[in-house]
């Protein structure tokens, strides 16, 4: 009966570890936001370069602004002067001004632009671009079309890595679409994704915070063939607790901690 119960428990540990090997680790901004682990600034070119070089991560989620010249950066805040030494929004900085804007870190890692990184070196990952459509400075909503027109030529150029829109704003959800592009809401709430789900909206996935949905709710979106990420994973037993919801993919800050729980 002792021998029954041994095998049994070691079955469920296996099927267990089985289902974690299908999930797929995202780093946070590169290497990690906001923890003493990531050792390099998010979202820099170091912190992705990292985070894509350690076995076993399978992709970066980055955070994508727009310049006053159209370019396309990376940098999370709405200031600049949050993080750097630089001031003001990016959407109202040229080119010019970001290319010397450096972290407030013991590397001074510098401003990144997206088309700066080193694709060649990514073939097979997948680099989730979380787009900021609202100017905090200008207090208006940037025109898609811009987004679209930067975004196209990069991702056609390097067409051996996997790049996926992230927004949180629906309207932008069939533009991108209908653009050819792959995209996934952001959203807050399970209500949001009924709200996708019954209204005319083209996307492919979700992400959304792990506290704010169950394992059920998991399963509810994988049912409607929408895949869905978690994040806001920065300790352990958080992780653990993501990988038990069997989501298609999780967005973590740290990578170490994930490729344990993994394991």
């Amino acid at each position: 009966m002792r021998f029954n119960f041994l095998v049994v428990f070691l079955v469920c540990i296996a099927c267990k570890k089985q289902a974690h090997h299908s999930i797929a680790i995202i780093g946070h901004a590169g290497n990690g936001l906001d923890i003493p682990t990531s050792f390099y600034a998010p979202n820099s070119l170091e912190s992705i370069e990292m985070a894509l070089g350690t076995p076993g991560i399978e992709g970066v989620e980055l955070d994508v602004q727009l310049s006053i010249d159209n370019e396309l950066w990376l940098y999370h805040d709405d200031l600049l002067e949050i993080s750097t030494n630089g001031k003001g929004c990016i959407s109202n900085s040229t080119n010019e001004e970001l290319k010397n804007v450096r972290y407030k870190t013991a590397n001074q890692e510098k401003l990144t632009r997206l088309k700066d990184l080193n694709f060649e070196l990514y073939t097979n990952k997948t680099i989730y671009l979380d787009l900021r459509h609202y100017n905090g400075c200008a207090e208006s909503i940037i025109e898609q079309s811009l987004f679209i027109d930067g975004l196209t030529p990069l991702i056609d150029q390097w067409p051996a890595v996997n790049f996926i829109i992230v927004t949180n704003h629906k309207q932008w959800l069939n533009g991108f679409s209908q653009s050819g592009l792959r995209v996934y809401c952001d959203i807050e709430t399970m209500s949001e994704f009924d709200q996708l789900k019954n209204g005319n909206f083209s996307y492919e996935g979700v992400i959304i915070r792990n506290s704010a949905c169950t394992k059920d709710d998991v399963a509810r979106i994988k049912h409607e063939n929408k895949a869905v990420i978690l994040f806001d994973l920065r300790a352990p037993k958080s992780i653990r607790k993501a990988f038990e919801k069997t989501p298609s993919a999780i967005i973590t800050d740290d990578v170490k901690a994930a490729l344990i729980e993994k394991s």
